[in-house]
């Protein structure tokens, strides 16, 4: 299989021979998978910057005295296809560890920093890509129709290489902000948590559907969607400037709200925003940004709330400040942080 036709496949424009030798070699030939890999690989490397930064670097920026002896991280910033995936952590850091394509036999080649894993590809379906971006790490994620996807931390998305002529679907984990390239005919379906279906034909909205949350929220930017609950067969619209929250507690009723969304979509421009937040929901993003763990030694923190905004602090400068603002003290160590009154 030569790399021009792989390419030429993910593009779409094979003519029906080319498409049945592609889908043909796919379906039977293990080695034929791992080319496939290798060939996406060696294009996303063909435009990869010059400059690398360590994870360690990146840690001693973001938890001064604390790089030694943490999990080491890389870089890549390039184009898969026409997949394009560009990666930046709290200070603006390019840092993360990037999965390029789920085939059967990975392997992991830390000069390059790039893992290669997953399970074998299904005989009747097109090949899948998966991109996430781990903890303390954002990234923007271009799928095959031209829709741009920006990954919030510790957040995955999953869509086949091309999509097919009726519909786009896309599995997400985690939070994104989607601005979905409009196509009527062709209607977009975002699979998230606990049997929710987003369904979209171009608009602008941000997803938040991490599996440790106890809700999954919506935020409508612009245009229209709509929201569907398979477990209770209940649908929802919302509307421009609307956010959707539908809770696990199936005794818990959804709630639609009007949230200021710069706020809520600030975590794509570098900014982590809270506005009288609540310190549970305060704790669980403070530890995605980071990549930290955060332990509270006294539940009576849980009932404090905090209004601040953050840009290029490190978690040092963030639990200071959180620390003047209120009677609560703490200490750091390797990636644990420990919180007290």
């Amino acid at each position: 299989m030569e790399k021009e036709l792989i390419r030429k496949y993910v593009r779409g424009e094979l003519d029906g021979r080319e498409l049945a030798e592609v889908e043909a070699a796919l379906q039977q030939d293990a080695s034929a998978k791992e080319y496939f890999a290798e060939v996406l690989a060696e294009d996303a490397f063909s435009s990869m910057p010059d400059r690398f930064y360590s994870g360690t670097d990146f840690q001693e920026k973001i938890l001064p005295g604390t790089g030694a002896g943490r999990s080491r991280l890389g870089i890549l910033a390039g184009r898969m296809l026409r997949v394009a995936v560009v990666v930046a952590a709290v200070l603006f850091v390019p840092l993360a560890i990037y999965e390029i394509m789920r085939i059967h036999d990975g392997y992991y080649d830390e000069s390059r920093t790039v893992f290669l894993s997953g399970a074998p590809m299904e005989s009747d379906r097109e090949p899948e890509i998966t991109q996430c971006v781990k903890a303390g790490v954002r990234g923007m994620v271009e799928l095959p129709d031209g829709s741009q996807v920006w990954l919030n931390s510790d957040s995955e998305i999953s869509f086949p290489a091309r999509f097919d002529s009726s519909a786009r679907l896309v599995s997400l984990k985690g939070e994104a902000y989607f601005k979905v390239k409009k196509d009527q005919a062709r209607p977009m379906f975002i699979e998230c948590r606990n049997n929710i279906l987003v369904k979209v034909t171009g608009t602008e909205f941000n997803i938040t559907s991490y599996d440790n949350d106890d809700s999954f929220n919506l935020l409508l930017v612009s245009g229209h969607l709509s929201v569907e609950d398979r477990s209770s067969g209940r649908t929802y619209s919302v509307r421009p400037s609307q956010q959707l929250t539908l809770f696990d507690d199936s005794e818990m009723e959804p709630v639609k709200s009007s949230p200021v969304v710069k706020d809520k979509t600030a975590w794509k421009e570098g900014r982590l925003v809270f506005d009288d937040t609540a310190m549970p929901e305060v704790i669980n993003r403070l530890e995605r940004w980071f990549g930290i763990d955060i332990v509270v030694k006294d539940d009576r923190l849980l009932d404090y709330s905090f209004t601040a905004t953050f840009t290029t602090e490190s978690v040092t400068r963030v639990f200071d400040i959180l620390k003047l603002s209120s009677s609560m003290d703490y200490e750091i160590k390797d990636n644990v942080v420990k919180v007290w009154i």
